[in-house]
């Protein structure tokens, strides 16, 4: 699994972007929505996605990798004034919505702390599983 995809629309942003991580040039997969290397490589720890404009091509990417993406956590670049409709159009939890204009460290400090973290489900969404699955058992 690699371990961080950045999609952005401009070249220049995603190369910034790339930069501030610190990671390694081949932990990093980096291109625009259409870019045909998502398609072809190993599904990542984390993905990076700024969404601009009317979404819809952020939105397209998102449907079309969404079972390569299954397992991956999500976090969203998006203006401040638009997180309310990102987090309608994407179901994205408020954690994962991050103002576009984030300070460069905390944001390279956030995506380092996710990258650690254990993929692991954690206990409370466990036992949340299994309660469904014993619920609904039955029928």
């Amino acid at each position: 699994m690699s371990k961080l995809w950045i999609v952005h629309r401009h070249a220049r942003r995603r190369q910034a972007l790339a930069r501030l991580t610190g990671l390694p040039p081949e932990a990093i997969v980096a291109g625009d929505q259409k870019d045909d290397a998502f398609g072809r490589n190993e599904p990542p720890r984390v993905l990076l996605l700024a969404l601009e404009g009317d979404f819809e091509s952020e939105l397209d990417f998102l449907d079309r990798h969404r079972e390569h993406l299954a397992n991956t956590r999500r976090l969203l670049l998006v203006e401040a004034f638009d997180q309310a409709e990102a987090r309608r159009l994407t179901g994205a939890r408020t954690e994962d919505l991050l103002d576009a204009r984030t300070e460069p460290r905390a944001l390279r400090s956030l995506i380092r702390s996710v990258l650690t973290r254990r993929p692991a489900e954690p206990l409370p969404a466990r036992r949340e599983k299994q309660h469904l699955l014993a619920r609904f058992a039955n029928w």
